[in-house]
């Protein structure tokens, strides 16, 4: 068995994780930025250029806020619970027809479906972090854009359905995006491509409520924040009343948002991009960008829009990228390294939402200040953008990028226990046992990490030791040792 297979990127696998993922990055936007669900008489355009994030956003943040002070496994343990998985996804559904009920009826209700979607999106992010990061062959990193690129495409065309079925396919997507997600972490045994490290990620050690803020390096969550709130700036400047954004210029910032992640999932997985080389690239055309923007307040929404788009969606690749190599790195939770980075970028926005909202009411901006706006806002985040990627430093979020990138020797070891598994008639199951198993874990880690029972562990794990002729852990690792190539 080769390398090749190891980091391939267009499998089953593959492409359930990013159309499963892409429905939940899809259900968010057609959430938070679409035009109307429906037709009704509440004034929609100003629910959903004020209201939707407004709304949505805290309830996320509190919902990560209790998970990490009080289920820093919810991940995993949602995995491995139906019950879970099922609540999850009828709440997103009944979430996305209350908007559509509340459109027609009033905001009371639009705003209950915005709080249900709010709580929601936080558990589904929680969900999916946990699905990517146990991938074994350590693909996220670059199944992320793929997924924003695809969803890119669901949202142009839910958006152009109408009436009761966009409403329906919007309470579908909740349930299709979980299903996926459940079905990744509970491979059949039959599937050759089900291989995880959830073995390695699901009893990590809590962390200390005191000790939460130093899981992240400050220069990351400096980036976190500060680029989230220029982006909240952006998006609710020309969402407020008053603004003279372009009605048309949905479609042409979603497009460019999904080609630009198109771009990267392309680079990554077809040309061997590595990812700090590319987001190097993307960070420096990103700002780039961003010095154009005070020129372009004038008669040029639509392009604003665009850059902005973009912009967040090379950062948003890029963070989730940061988000797995911290996962493997510093031996932290995903639930908890990824709350933590949904906190910040949440709040972030928010922040800047409420501070536009309230500046445009009290005060009728001119083109002139809102060019002065945007130059100190682009000039600040490009001085940020600066201090974080200072290479010199240690806490540099290259580093983090590395460790999301599959390593060629990670490469070799996996390719020669799967080698090694075939060679002496293991099943599949068997294999996706022996991977953990040589690596010395427990057999309650296995079944806990595998999701199966510990007696069904220790049936695997006798009838490898039966094939391969041995009679305990060490000589089977002893074994694996001596027919390693080059031995």
């Amino acid at each position: 068995m080769s390398d090749k297979r190891r980091v391939s990127y267009f499998d089953t696998t593959s492409v359930a994780a990013m159309v499963g993922f892409g429905l939940y990055w899809a259900w968010i936007d057609l959430t938070l930025f679409s035009s109307p669900l429906t037709f009704g008489g509440v004034d929609q355009s100003i629910l959903f250029s004020r209201y939707s994030s407004l709304v949505c956003l805290p309830f996320a943040i509190a919902f990560f806020a209790i998970v990490l002070n009080f289920c820093q496994d919810f991940g995993a343990r949602s995995l491995r619970q139906r019950l879970i998985v099922g609540a999850i996804s009828l709440a997103g559904a009944s979430g996305s027809l209350l908007l559509a009920w509340g459109a027609q009826q009033s905001e009371a209700l639009f705003g209950v479906g915005l709080a249900i979607n709010g709580l929601t999106m936080g558990a589904m992010t929680l969900v999916w972090a946990e699905v990517y990061a146990r991938d074994g062959q350590n693909r996220g990193s670059v199944w992320v854009p793929g997924s924003i690129a695809f969803s890119c495409v669901v949202y142009l065309i839910v958006m152009n359905l109408t009436g009761g079925l966009r409403v329906a396919v919007l309470g579908a997507m909740p349930l299709l995006s979980m299903g996926a997600a459940w079905v990744l972490s509970h491979q059949e045994e039959d599937n050759p491509d089900s291989v995880n490290r959830a073995a390695e990620y699901d009893l990590m050690d809590p962390v200390p409520r005191g000790l939460l803020a130093s899981v992240l390096p400050w220069r990351f969550a400096l980036l976190l924040v500060s680029y989230s709130a220029y982006f909240g700036v952006i998006m609710f400047l020309y969402a407020t009343p008053g603004a003279s954004a372009s009605g048309g210029s949905d479609g042409a910032r979603f497009l460019a948002r999904g080609a630009t992640c198109l771009l990267f999932f392309v680079g990554m997985s077809v040309f061997g991009w590595k990812p700090r080389i590319a987001y190097k690239a993307s960070i420096l055309v990103i700002i780039a960008g961003f010095l154009f923007l005070p020129f372009l307040f004038n008669g040029y929404g639509y392009v604003i829009e665009i850059i902005a788009h973009i912009g967040y969606g090379c950062f948003d690749c890029m963070i989730w990228a940061v988000l797995f190599g911290l996962v493997k790195s510093q031996r932290a939770s995903t639930t908890v390294v990824t709350g933590l980075v949904r906190i910040l970028t949440a709040a972030g926005t928010f922040v800047a939402a409420l501070a536009v909202i309230a500046l445009t009411v009290s005060v009728s901006l001119t083109a002139e200040q809102m060019t002065a706006l945007s130059s100190s806002l682009v000039y600040l985040i490009v001085i940020i953008l600066m201090l974080v990627l200072n290479d010199g430093r240690p806490d540099a979020l290259w580093g983090a990028l590395d460790e999301a990138e599959p390593s060629r020797e990670e490469s070799r070891s996996w390719a020669m226990v799967e080698e090694f598994g075939v060679r002496h008639g293991l099943s599949d199951r068997e294999r996706e046992v022996l991977h953990p198993l040589v690596q010395g874990r427990s057999m309650p880690v296995i079944a806990e990490g595998l999701s199966i029972s510990l007696n069904t562990v220790k049936s695997h794990v006798r009838h490898i030791y039966q094939k391969v002729a041995v009679g305990n852990k060490q000589e089977l690792i002893d074994r694996l040792e001596e027919e390693a190539p080059g031995r």
